[in-house]
């Protein structure tokens, strides 16, 4: 059963036919598909989403391969003020600094420090609020620009 019945779950379908084939059957993920995402599509609570779009309410996916094939960030967009909720595309936050550390999680080095660099730059550029998902203490903060490349602050 969903752990939440009233949520709407979105995934993306590159994710999607990632976990439904060969990855999903064998080594460390085989079976959390079927035991955690699987119930979810069966109780018609999710939506497969391809590529970026608004979903509505200010709330916009963006793809961002490289952690996992189908990775993306949700942006939220209310008041002039933007939160950007990166998901996995940045472990730790040494990547601020240097965004083309990966770690060895990544499915794909080169598309998840471009991806990780497109993070940092919007984020940078819109003043918004990231969310990181493994960032220790908080996980929240602004990204700014210096001569080197990027800065944090934790809010």
């Amino acid at each position: 059963m969903p752990t939440f019945p009233n949520a709407r779950y979105i995934f993306s379908k590159a994710e999607q036919d990632h976990w439904t084939g060969p990855a999903g059957q064998s080594g460390f993920n085989a079976g959390v598909y079927a035991d955690s995402v699987l119930p979810v599509i069966e109780h018609r609570q999710a939506e497969i989403i391809d590529g970026d779009g608004l979903l509505a309410n200010g709330l916009a996916v963006h793809a961002t391969p490289g952690h996992s094939p189908g990775h993306v960030v949700f942006e939220l967009a209310d008041g002039g003020e933007k939160g950007l909720f990166g998901g996995d595309i940045m472990p730790q936050p040494l990547q601020v600094f240097r965004p083309d550390w990966n770690s060895a999680f990544c499915d794909d080095p080169a598309k998840a420090r471009a991806s990780r660099r497109w993070l940092l730059e919007r984020a940078a550029d819109d003043a918004a609020k990231v969310f990181t998902a493994h960032f220790a203490a908080s996980s929240a903060g602004f990204v700014t620009r210096n001569h080197e490349g990027f800065d944090w602050l934790f809010a």
